[in-house]
């Protein structure tokens, strides 16, 4: 079904729970929606998510209030976009056994931060088991600011921005035996994502980079994967312009890594900035034969005590280069 939208007519404040549209069509008691206001692509959603009790002429009621006053000044609309799994403040839950379809084709995009196929915030202790989340408007899985939430036998694929969303301040993170595969990005970790594990996943052909470890994202192991045929690069490793913000501590060990980075500079492993104490170990570096893959490793100047060791390296123009300036 595709998504409908609908403009606010008038002002509704911080502590109401119905909003007045232009056209109410579309909209039904029971139906999942997000309020948004600001540019299209990146709205501004302060409480996205929302269920419809009532429609009554050009008035929907939500179910709680909104937590910001919002109207036709802001450009606010209501759409109807919802997560297709979601939860708020819930813990030990364990979800196995289900396809979340999207139709990314006929529905507008929804930012992960806010929403995903499967979406969490403030959650611990939650399992994934065997849930595949394709073909979205958006993030296949997303969580925020939760605590080991582990994901077993997954799949996120050709979603339109991220298959897997470790988001801000996601503690412990676990994936083993996940597919991330046709996204814009495979696993992309957020801010202060820390003690993570990746492990046995397969993140290939994504339009943009296959693993991104990034802002203030330390601690993390990326291990016997498969990254493969990501079109920027495989994965990541940056400080986001400061080296407070590094993905320090980074361990990327025995993963075998091939012909990525044919969109881009050919690069496999990219560590950019200031980024301390990256352990590449054990690793496997392939083309295949095409010349896609041009370097194994680059390691940025200001990048201190990597440590590479026992990889091994076939087919490319250079193993590694160091001396560059950050892309």
């Amino acid at each position: 079904m595709p998504s409908v939208t609908s403009p606010l007519v008038r002002l509704t404040e911080w502590y109401e729970t119905q909003v007045q549209v232009e056209d109410p069509s579309g909209f039904f008691p029971g139906c999942g929606v997000m309020l948004q206001w600001g540019p299209q692509k990146y709205p501004n959603r302060t409480h996205p998510q929302h269920t419809v009790l009532e429609v009554d002429g050009d008035i929907l009621t939500l179910d709680c209030e909104v937590t910001s006053g919002v109207g036709p000044e802001q450009e606010a609309r209501i759409t109807t976009l919802f997560p297709l799994i979601t939860g708020r403040n819930v813990h030990n839950v364990h979800i196995k056994d289900l396809v979340l379809e999207g139709n990314k084709e006929y529905n507008d995009y929804i930012d992960g931060n806010f929403a995903a196929g499967a979406f969490l915030t403030n959650c611990s202790h939650c399992t994934f088991d065997n849930i595949i989340a394709r073909n979205y408007n958006g993030d296949g899985f997303s969580f925020q600011v939760c605590d080991d939430i582990n994901f077993a036998d997954c799949r996120a694929e050709n979603n339109a921005n991220l298959g897997f969303h470790p988001g801000s301040s996601a503690q412990r993170p676990v994936f083993r035996r996940c597919v991330a595969r046709g996204n814009n990005r495979g696993i992309f970790f957020c801010r202060g994502v820390n003690y993570g594990l990746v492990e046995d996943c397969n993140c290939s052909a994504n339009r943009d980079v296959g693993i991104f470890i990034g802002d203030r994202d330390t601690d993390n192991r990326i291990s016997n994967c498969t990254v493969a045929d990501n079109q920027q690069a495989g994965i990541v490793c940056t400080d986001r312009e400061t080296s407070f913000r590094g993905a320090h501590r980074s361990v990327l060990e025995n993963n075998l890594v091939c012909d990525n980075g044919w969109g881009g500079d050919g690069v496999d492993i990219d560590i950019r900035g200031g980024t301390f104490d990256v352990e590449i170990r054990g690793n496997t570096f392939k083309d295949s034969g095409d010349g896609k893959q041009r370097t194994g490793i680059r390691l940025s100047p200001e990048a201190e005590n990597a440590r590479l060791e026992a990889n091994s390296f076939e087919g490319m123009e250079r193993d590694w280069l160091e001396e560059v300036e950050t892309p």
